[in-house]
């Protein structure tokens, strides 16, 4: 039963401003996952995974910011590879490959001075993310994982737009949902390999009697 987070910078493209003054801040990205997998002689493993996040995209200007984020979730497949290093260590290289399932909305917020527009369209949109890092063993039923990921959307057209406007001009900003990340992977084995037992007979001595 694999479970992670992960974290990550996420940025958005600003496509204008007459305005001059709003520069991008530092976003985030927040994915929770869970599922089912198999290792098999703990070495390759393939896991299907289900997946809620969130990526905020935040603006900044000498006396005000503004931020929003956009909910999803994902549904996709994890294969890696853990090659054997010093135990109980290992080298992971690995993939997630899937679809990112994303709802129509649209938000909105009017100040005497201020007005912020965003909007995103339905979509399902296809996304590998490559991983590599460290996996270790801590028992014979739980190991754990700390890998960097890029995740990559092969739709590049934009998740949402951002439009915001005050006194000295407008602003308009797209966001596509790639992100540069970091993995914590836990993973608890239900069922392992069972090494056969071998059994040792006492041996008998010459003086023993058998009937």
């Amino acid at each position: 039963i694999p479970i992670s987070v992960q974290l990550g910078l996420s940025f958005a493209q600003k496509e204008s401003d007459t305005s001059n003054v709003w520069l991008q801040g530092i976003g985030s990205a927040v994915v929770l996952n869970s599922g089912i997998g198999i290792l098999y002689k703990k070495r390759l493993g393939f896991n299907l995974i289900g997946a809620a996040s969130a990526n905020t995209y935040q603006f900044n200007k000498n006396n005000g910011e503004y931020s929003i984020s956009k909910i999803g979730f994902a549904l996709h497949g994890n294969v890696y590879y853990r090659h054997p290093m010093k135990k109980p260590n290992y080298l992971l290289f690995g993939l997630d490959a899937g679809n990112i399932f994303q709802a129509q909305d649209r938000v909105s917020s009017i100040e005497p001075t201020f007005n912020a527009e965003t909007s995103s369209n339905a979509s399902v949109r296809p996304f590998i993310a490559p991983e590599v890092g460290f996996a270790f063993d801590a028992g014979k039923r739980f190991y754990a994982s700390l890998l960097a990921t890029y995740q990559y959307q092969f739709e590049r057209s934009s998740i949402m737009t951002i439009k915001l406007t005050d006194p000295s001009g407008t602003m308009t900003a797209s966001a596509i949902g790639d992100y540069l990340g970091f993995k914590i992977r836990f993973h608890y084995t239900l069922y392992g390999h069972l090494e056969p037992k071998h059994p040792t007979l006492k041996h008998p001595s010459e003086h023993d009697e058998f009937i």
